[in-house]
């Protein structure tokens, strides 16, 4: 049996380290060649609201902010923080702004020329203003310069600027109450330069009467302020795709992701700004190899705080989520406790209060996630003896545990698109895993080849207590080996089959990648996988893509 224990000490080291590139589930192929895209197609993205926290409305305008949109990242409100708001006001003596609203964006978008190019975010934004008696159609004689001669005065025009730029002019009438709404190409909106708490600052400004500010009088002075109106607030709205989170697999490390630059090819060919997450190694349990998941439970509580954190930020209630080998089950057990325990997020202020907002998810991609477990954390299970309390995370990738969970855990809650991808590593159909297929796996070809093999062959593998036939009152443990229906494709680490099994997951036929096209449980994440997770984002079922 020695060999056995060698070959658990070389699972171990294997799945200690972090698992980096392999193949997208759409570039698995099957027994006959042909690979599968799955897909959880639930609700799209406008089905997802988040509940939101926020001062209430002030001012005297029917037009109440929160009649357009709720406040959140992308709809950004100045109810109060302006003197210029809810006052009557007439034209002053400067020359400048009369009224001057700052608009404040916290949410960091990314690259905005390769995001529009995307159609990851809108062409245009608006922003609204609500305005008191604008007789914009109504002219006046008045002795405004107290000659006693009547002065023929103009039309109210009070022309708007956003960021110094002339942009239109208020409509309304007099005594009463307009929305206005105006539209901008979205390069005209500063945004914040990095997620760094960085704001990006916008100003709304208005000018009073201009039309009346040189009118020559009967006296032969120059300028009458005879209109006044009143703004009650301001507000910007845009639309633009989430950022994505990374969550690493096993030892919660960022090498996976970084070496196979996903960061950056998201980035080029999307605009789309990232962060990776990480988490604690291992966690020990005494409850381990029982009936929960205790690191996955652990490592879903992790998630809660740091992808807080990464969202406040980045200041965005919503991202997407690309998950590898054990973060997609650790992501799964988060999506389920975010929808009965949601998290608010801080997206901006209004008053010196928060504006809060719920977390959304709205995709999840998963890179070889072992839903129905591994035969591998099988292997580590059978040959950890007492030591197995230290490394739970083995556990609950086990075959037994994730059935198990899987019964009673059910599907993602609604509202949530999911791509799972799986992979094989055998390029060549020759049963074998030789160097050039190892290459960027977490193992070397030789105990590649032995994973590969077990994978193949083994459903399940477990721990039996028979009595020992020298001492009857005695039992002794034997490692039993379930032997597969049918051979199962695999990457070394997670069959095809447990990487796509998430409970509610459908499946879709997708392109044939076959031979030299095949991965491992690191190249599972290289850039031909990247791309074609990209292509389900800006045009395919992730629908990451503005429509």
């Amino acid at each position: 049996m020695p060999h056995l224990l060698i070959v658990c000490q070389m699972a171990c080291q294997a799945v200690f380290q972090e698992c980096w590139p392999t193949v997208f589930a759409l570039t698995v192929r099957s027994v006959f060649g042909v690979i599968f895209l799955f897909i959880l197609p639930l609700l799209w993205l406008p089905g997802l609201q988040a509940n939101t926290t926020y001062p209430p409305p002030s001012g005297n305008s029917p037009y109440q902010f929160d009649s357009v949109a709720i406040p959140s990242d992308t709809y950004v409100v100045n109810d109060t923080d302006s003197s210029t708001l809810d006052y009557y006001m007439y034209r002053g003596d400067s020359g400048g702004y009369d009224i001057t609203v700052p608009i404040n964006i916290r949410r960091y978008v990314g690259n905005v020329n390769t995001l529009l190019e995307k159609r990851m975010i809108a062409e245009t934004f608006n922003f609204y203003i609500p305005a008191f008696d604008v007789d914009a159609s109504n002219s006046r004689v008045v002795d405004c310069d107290g000659d006693g001669v009547q002065d023929s005065l103009k039309p109210e025009v009070n022309e708007v600027y956003f960021n110094d730029e002339f942009v239109g002019v208020l409509k309304g009438a007099n005594d009463i109450w307009t929305l206005n709404e105006f539209e901008l190409d979205v390069q005209k909106l500063n945004f914040p330069m990095s997620p760094t708490g960085d704001v990006g600052h916008n100003t709304i400004g208005i000018k009073i009467d201009v039309a009346n500010r040189n009118v020559v009088l009967s006296s032969g002075q120059a300028g009458c302020k005879v209109w006044a109106t009143e703004v009650d607030w301001a507000a910007v709205q845009f639309a633009v795709t989430s950022p994505v989170v990374f969550v690493p697999g096993l030892s919660g490390r960022a090498d996976s992701f970084v070496n196979s630059a996903y960061q950056v090819n998201l980035a080029a060919n999307v605009g789309l700004p990232s962060e990776i997450i990480s988490h604690t190694a291992f966690v020990p349990s005494l409850s381990a190899c029982g009936r929960g998941m205790p690191s996955v439970v652990e490592h879903a509580m992790q998630m809660r705080q740091s992808i807080k954190a990464v969202a406040e930020r980045y200041g965005t209630d919503s991202v997407n989520l690309i998950a590898h080998s054990k973060g997609g089950w650790d992501s799964r057990v988060f999506l389920i406790e975010l929808a009965e325990n949601p998290i608010p997020v801080r997206v901006g202020e209004m008053g010196g209060q928060p504006v809060l907002s719920d977390l959304i998810v709205t995709s999840m991609v998963t890179h070889g996630t072992p839903y129905e477990g591994t035969v591998i954390a099988d292997m580590v299970v059978a040959y950890g003896g007492p030591l197995l309390f230290l490394f739970s995370d083995f556990c609950d990738l086990s075959t037994q545990v994730a059935r198990q969970v899987n019964r009673t855990l059910g599907d993602l809650p609604k509202g949530i698109t999911s791509l799972l991808i799986g992979a094989d590593a055998d390029q060549n159909y020759d049963g074998q895993i030789d160097d050039y297929e190892a290459t960027g796996n977490q193992v070397g070809s030789s105990m590649a080849n032995r994973f590969y093999q077990k994978l193949r062959d083994v459903d399940r593998i477990y721990v039996e207590f028979v009595p020992n036939p020298e001492d009857t009152f005695q039992t002794i443990p034997v490692v039993v080996e379930v032997p597969t229906n049918t051979p199962q494709l695999n990457d070394t680490m997670v069959s095809v089959e447990s990487a796509v099994a998430m409970p509610g997951a459908t499946v879709i036929a997708g392109k044939n990648f076959v031979g030299e096209n095949g991965r491992n449980h690191g190249t599972v994440l290289d850039v031909q996988v990247q791309d074609l997770v990209i292509n389900a984002g800006v045009f395919g079922p992730l629908n990451w893509r503005l429509r």
